[in-house]
């Protein structure tokens, strides 16, 4: 018995290995978040020693399957860490590309998918968000932020000096870029684009000649939960729409309606209670505990927003918005 069994277990097993190889790429945003396990060569160690952008090739195992050569590199700006410390990577597989994000600027790491998950409910698309625990030739780095990669490279936006507002409607859907523009500001993205020119895609909407935006990076939300919801801003466009009258209208508009729609704490607190309770399995006690404390903490800072904002919109006059003098683009 034993003697056909084995050779049969092999083969099943060689076969799972090499389906996972050939196929697609791992789903990390429709199952639970899993542990990951990458393995590099000595070789492959010392080239991104060398050269953190340079691609190497990777072994990943997750959800019980391995995918071997599969190229990857070292992320990051402000939250770069080497191969040797906690390191951000890019893991390229044949149909996706992946991000594998350290997040060292959110402890809870729980900002990027409550932000995605805003986003998504006011209609805009947004890249993916999960999260996994990461293990790098053997070594355990803890809980990650996983994201998707996005679909097509950013465009470069025209250089073209808008002086009418019909100019501006044949560059960009207004309404839409309105309703970015309101998400950013509602959800406190200081190192957004109409906040700081920062963390953004843009590329051409299909069948049209509007650019589109989505935002990117977000790693820093609710930092400030009084933060003005009419502040200057510093992205071009976005300073651009607020200097017509029609912009500035119909910001304030899309700002009440989003409000209404997409922003309510006690929800938004439930969703990410529940993903605590998800993420839990992988995690150490104590990584468990310190991360329903980051929770708790973020859902404190989302309901000090909705309290600030439903006063400041019940306070504020509902006719054209008044040229805008609020606090400058510090941090919130």
């Amino acid at each position: 018995m034993s003697s056909v069994s084995s050779p049969l277990i092999f083969l099943v097993s060689a076969l799972a290995i090499f389906s996972a190889t050939a196929g697609e790429s791992p789903d990390f945003f429709n199952q639970r978040p899993a542990e990951i396990k990458i393995k590099i060569s000595e070789d492959g160690v010392r080239s991104l020693r060398a050269n953190s952008r340079k691609d190497v090739l990777a072994e990943v195992v997750t959800f019980g399957k391995k995918w071997r050569d599969v190229p990857m590199h070292l992320k990051g700006s402000g939250t770069f860490q080497s191969i040797d410390e906690r390191p951000s990577v890019t893991v390229e597989f044949w149909d996706s590309k992946i991000h594998l994000n350290n997040s060292a600027d959110d402890p809870s790491r729980l900002d990027e998918f409550i932000g995605a998950y805003i986003f998504n409910a006011a209609g805009i698309s947004v890249p993916k968000v999960g999260h996994g625990v990461l293990s790098l030739n053997g070594r355990r780095l803890g809980l990650y932020v996983i994201k998707q990669g996005f679909n097509s490279p950013s465009s470069d936006l025209p250089e073209i000096a808008v002086t009418t507002w019909d100019q501006l409607e044949h560059l960009i859907d207004v309404d839409s870029f309105c309703a970015f523009m309101a998400l950013e500001v509602m959800i406190c993205h200081w190192d957004g684009y109409c906040l700081r020119g920062n963390n953004f895609h843009v590329s051409k909407e299909p069948g049209t000649a509007h650019y589109g935006f989505q935002p990117a990076g977000m790693d820093q939300l609710f930092g400030k939960p009084d933060f003005n919801w009419k502040p200057d801003m510093t992205g071009t466009l976005a300073r651009t729409v607020m200097s017509f009258p029609e912009g500035r209208n119909l910001y304030e508009k899309q700002f009440r309606r989003l409000f209404g729609a997409v922003f309510d704490a006690k929800t938004l607190c439930t969703v990410i209670k529940h993903r605590v309770e998800e993420i839990r399995p992988i995690l150490l006690k104590s990584e468990f505990e310190s991360l329903r404390g980051e929770a708790a903490d973020l859902c404190a800072r989302m309901t000090q927003r909705q309290n600030y904002l439903l006063n400041e919109l019940a306070h504020s006059e509902n006719t054209e918005v008044s040229p805008l003098h609020g606090q400058k683009n510090a941090g919130p």
